[in-house]
């Protein structure tokens, strides 16, 4: 390796260390200041609401509190763990823009309340704010669906948003 080449990679090596490190501050300070920024589940339950006759769908309802005006780009890490231990992993990005208030996430899983037993939904949010603030806050919430249904379909997720 030529010896400008060996310079260039550790440059760009050292830039990318002090870049993490510069994230992982914002991100500490950020997560730091919740009281203007509150995410939180609200509630979870089960239904059918994909209209296939079968109540095997789960609906989860989480809600950010803010008096932040503007932009937030939301990426959510959804795991929702079954009686059995049995995990379905979901993931989305969501852009909102929040007016000094609150965001309602509206997530439904399809075909996922499979079993009898306590289910247990983590949602972990990475929040980027449009003043470049970076927030990481993780929540969960334990309910219990019906016994068990075998859905026609795979698991999958939808999510809505209210401003």
């Amino acid at each position: 390796m030529k010896k400008n080449q060996k310079r260039f990679i550790s440059v760009a090596f050292l830039l990318l260390i002090l870049s993490l490190g510069i994230l992982q501050l914002n991100t500490v300070r950020a997560e730091n200041s919740y009281d203007y920024f509150k995410f939180r589940i609200i509630d979870a339950y089960y239904g059918d609401f994909d209209s296939d006759r079968n109540k095997d769908d789960i609906r989860i309802i989480a809600l950010i509190d803010t008096d932040y005006e503007g932009l937030i780009i939301s990426n959510l890490k959804i795991d929702i763990t079954l009686p059995s231990g049995y995990v379905h992993h979901f993931s989305a990005t969501v852009c909102a823009e929040a007016d000094d208030d609150s965001v309602v996430f509206i997530i439904t899983a399809f075909n996922t309340a499979t079993e009898s037993g306590w289910y247990n939904a983590e949602i972990e949010g990475l929040f980027f704010l449009e003043d470049g603030q970076i927030i990481l806050q993780k929540r969960d919430i334990t309910f219990d669906p019906p016994t068990p249904i075998e859905g026609p379909g795979e698991p999958e997720i939808s999510i809505t948003v209210q401003i």
